[in-house]
């Protein structure tokens, strides 16, 4: 992972953290109070155990590149500074999940409480929704979704870069708007052939490769498919008796195949939904436009609409219908 530019670091005293607003594998997540270096809408993701030399080094790698990516209107909570105490270091500052990715659930007591809206819920049945007051999505917004993610994950990929821990929890969907996906974790992206590699629990690659490589996002992305139109949280096979569209039925079975070779590049599973999802035209002019500029692969920004606010435009750039990626600005499979 190349990255030419100093990375930014805080040190823990000077956060101030205020409530505790997820916890995963690694750590805990926790809105923070704007100061001086801190800006609204951060949020600190503190680790539970020590983060050895090369984990270190591949977080600092992945600050330093955000600024050379100019990724701050890109659908990823992409680590925006490391935070150190007493020398080591502890966490990493983050963008918080803009308000399209939130939701609202009624609770078993009657209560509301608003909460981040994980792909996981696309794998609760319809009643199970209805009672939390969350809308069940229709299957062309389910492929929509799918084709939103299948393109967000493309452009880490033409970076040279594996996202490597998807699941249901890592990924947050939008429909209430334009339809878009926002990632997760993404102080967990490494380059690919790196060693460092990130797993969740029943999200694992069956080739059990010791090194990050892309066809375990496709594999992940694969299995994503075939829970979410199946509607099952740990199916690892496609639905049948009409439940998969045929038009991708080749190639998310290929995307499943346990042997790494066998599967295909993200680019033909993203140009297999794209077909198939629909992707109102009308929307187009709604959405951020950018392009990555070959040789280096850096991605640049074209376009804001003057309509849009930050949060919108963020989630813009995980929105379907326009679709960049491997194809954008002639790049093809651009090394940063």
């Amino acid at each position: 992972m190349t990255a030419t530019t100093t990375p930014r670091r805080l040190l823990l005293r000077d956060l101030v953290v205020a409530d505790e607003i997820g916890d995963g594998g690694e750590g805990t997540v926790h809105d923070l109070v704007p100061t001086r270096g801190v800006p609204a809408g951060a949020v600190l993701k503190r680790y539970q155990r020590t983060v050895p030399p090369d984990r270190a080094d591949q977080l600092d790698a992945l600050v330093a590149l955000r600024a050379q990516l100019r990724l701050g209107m890109a659908p990823y909570a992409w680590p925006e500074a490391t935070v150190v105490d007493d020398g080591q270091l502890v966490g990493v500052l983050m963008p918080r999940a803009p308000s399209e990715f939130w939701v609202e659930v009624t609770l078993r007591s009657g209560g509301r409480q608003r909460r981040l809206r994980e792909v996981q819920y696309l794998l609760f049945p319809a009643e199970k929704l209805a009672r939390l007051g969350i809308a069940f999505p229709a299957l062309p917004e389910r492929l929509e979704l799918l084709a939103a993610l299948a393109a967000a994950v493309g452009r880490l990929h033409d970076l040279g870069l594996v996202y490597g821990d998807l699941s249901a929890r890592n990924v947050l969907y939008a429909t209430d708007g334009p339809i878009g996906v926002f990632l997760l974790d993404c102080d967990g992206i490494v380059e690919e052939g790196a060693r460092y590699v990130v797993d969740s629990p029943d999200w694992t690659d069956p080739a059990g490769p010791e090194v990050a490589m892309p066809a375990t996002d496709v594999h992940k992305l694969g299995l994503l498919a075939a829970r979410v139109l199946a509607v099952n949280p740990t199916t690892r096979t496609l639905p049948g008796g009409g439940g998969t569209p045929a038009a991708i039925a080749d190639v998310l079975t290929a995307a499943l195949d346990p042997s790494p070779a066998a599967r295909p590049d993200l680019i033909e599973l993203q140009q297999a939904l794209d077909r198939i999802a629909p992707g109102p035209a009308e929307r187009a002019a709604d959405l951020p436009r950018w392009a990555l500029r070959p040789p280096t692969g850096e991605l640049v920004l074209l376009s804001i609409p003057e309509r849009q606010d930050e949060d919108r435009g963020r989630a813009g750039w995980g929105s379907r219908p326009r679709r960049f990626g491997r194809r954008a600005g002639g790049a093809g499979r651009g090394r940063s």
